[in-house]
């Protein structure tokens, strides 16, 4: 009995304390920010090309930086929907008017009347109802009197409601309405659906999601016994634009559903992105967006297919990839001509060497023999000294000459390089190849490492949210600053290591050579990205 009487006390303790700890746990979940999130993307033939429109993200964006595989996308502008300048909201109002909505036109005009009133800057709205034979009320406008006496004045009667089809038909139109604009659909019905031709809800969900045509419908459903799949219908619309949705019956005040859609469209946000020509192929591609707010980042991607670029730019882009290969050609011939002719000088100098020794060795001897008197040999080099002090400087000047220029070809051969102050224990037989991979040590800490295999590429850079290796205290450094690939030449076969510079501030050098574009990494290169030194060692 008092094993029971406490096992009771026990189970009532810890529920107690279940209770207790349930309006903290809560709290919490209610607390957590789901941050930004995009609501539509608009892609066009010209540049800026891509459009986002986001919610979720309010307050001054401190860095905004975009990107396609390695590759920096330009942000040609940002800002808010309905600010001076920017895009504006387009709003279409579909409402089923038929005889079974009768009883609800009350909470119907109730809550149209609050969204208008309490509209966002510079939108237009456009009223329609759901019988297929009728005009619709307004054309896009931003008169909103005549908006809300349209909505006031709606009529209700026996007809035919086709929602697939004039939905479909509407969603189409208000895509082609203005291309710089954000759209959103507000649907007001029971779910009924009382057309026999025309579009499937198949046909109508993949319209909804397409990046072309797709906005987010939100749909408000008032329930009727006998279309209750019909309003499960209606609601997947909003499911698959990422919208909200409301049915009436969950609502005492309907005013509260009406507040709820301002507040999910109050502030929306919009990028707009502008690709190179090259990427502009009518392709799929995705695009990385990374926000920075004070010391909070967000992530968004997104994918979409990137419209043709016209048959000029198409063209042009053509002909500067020609020019290219062309001004790389002619480089590699005036480079291969200038080797060729400094193999030719060093020969002809080192002949000349030895033709100017013959001569100078017989003139002394001549003079040798003219003399009558012995000379020591203190005087012997003095007068050879003095009295061919023009040919022994050319000598001079000549070996020098050979020595820089065998000197310069040996390196260029060989691969050598000098040391620099700090000595590095780690680097062995300097003139190996690359079997496993690389590995870069900092030389200022050479017990910090990073190691690369072949097959991989790792993104060096300061921003530890965008860089496989990052330097974040390096405030010299770029958020992106290089990019390392280990791979397989497709020309010689061979596994090298090779560098494409992401900065354009001239902050990435090898050898104290600053990088352009990219350089293939011999084993032992001293790398300076930014401030930060590291030496490359193959393993």
């Amino acid at each position: 009995m008092i094993k029971k009487v406490r096992g009771v006390i026990w189970f009532g303790m810890m529920a107690f304390l279940s209770m207790l700890f349930i309006p903290f746990l809560a709290s919490e979940t209610l607390a957590v920010d789901e941050g930004p999130k995009i609501v539509e993307c608009r892609v066009s033939a010209e540049n800026p090309c891509v459009t986002w429109y986001l919610t979720g993200l309010s307050g001054k964006i401190d860095n905004a930086e975009a990107y396609t595989g390695s590759d920096e996308v330009a942000i040609d502008e940002f800002g808010t929907v309905g600010e001076a300048g920017a895009p504006a909201t387009h709003t279409l109002i579909l409402v089923d008017n038929s005889d079974r909505m009768k009883g609800n036109s009350g909470a119907v005009a109730t809550i149209l009347t609050r969204i208008i009133w309490n509209h966002e800057p510079n939108e237009k709205f456009i009223v329609v109802t759901m019988d297929p034979n009728a005009e619709a009320l307004t054309e896009m406008t931003g008169n909103y009197d005549e908006v809300r006496s349209a909505v006031s004045s709606l009529a209700y009667g026996k007809h035919t409601t086709s929602l697939r089809n004039v939905l479909y038909s509407q969603l189409e139109a208000l895509a082609a309405y203005e291309d710089e604009c954000f759209d959103r659909a507000i649907v007001i019905s029971d779910g009924t659906d009382e057309s026999v031709m025309g579009v499937t809800y198949d046909e109508l969900l993949d319209l909804v999601g397409s990046k072309e045509y797709g906005c987010p419908v939100v749909t408000i459903g008032f329930y009727n016994k006998a279309s209750v799949n019909g309003l499960e219908r209606l609601f997947a619309l909003s499911r698959k634009s990422k919208a909200p949705y409301y049915s009436v019956a969950d609502y005492e005040n309907v005013e509260d559903i009406a507040d709820s859609i301002n507040d999910e469209y109050s502030d929306i946000r919009y990028f707009r992105f502008g690709l190179q020509d090259e990427y502009r192929d009518g392709c799929e591609r995705s695009i990385g967006l990374h926000l920075e707010q004070g010391e909070t980042e967000y992530m968004l991607s997104n994918s979409m297919v990137i419209p043709l670029a016209s048959y000029e730019e198409i063209k042009n882009l053509s002909q500067i990839r020609k020019d290219a290969a062309e001004e790389e050609r002619l480089k590699k011939e005036e480079l291969e001509n200038r080797l060729n002719s400094l193999d030719a000088i060093t020969a002809e100098l080192g002949d000349k060497s030895v033709s100017d020794n013959s001569l100078f060795f017989s003139l002394a001897s001549e003079e040798d023999d003219e003399e009558t008197e012995p000379l020591t040999f203190r005087q012997a080099v003095f007068r050879i000294i003095t009295e061919n002090g023009t040919w022994i400087a050319i000598i001079f000047l000549i070996m020098l000459v050979s020595y820089i220029v065998t000197t310069g070809r040996n390196r260029r051969m060989n691969g050598k390089f000098e040391e620099e102050k700090v000595e590095d224990t780690n680097i062995m037989h300097m003139d190996g190849y690359i079997t496993e991979g690389i590995r870069l040590v900092n030389i200022d800490q050479t017990d910090i490492q990073y190691t690369l295999n072949v097959g991989e590429e790792k993104v060096i850079g300061r921003s530890r949210a965008r860089c496989d290796i990052a330097f974040p205290l390096d405030r010299a450094m770029a958020s992106r600053q290089a990019l390392i690939r280990i791979g397989k030449d497709m020309e010689t076969g061979s596994i090298s290591a090779y560098l494409e510079n992401l900065d354009t501030q001239g902050g990435t050098s090898v050898d104290n050579e600053v990088v352009i574009d990219g350089i293939t990494l011999a084993n032992g290169a001293v790398l300076k990205l930014g401030s930060t030194r590291l030496r490359v060692i193959y393993v």
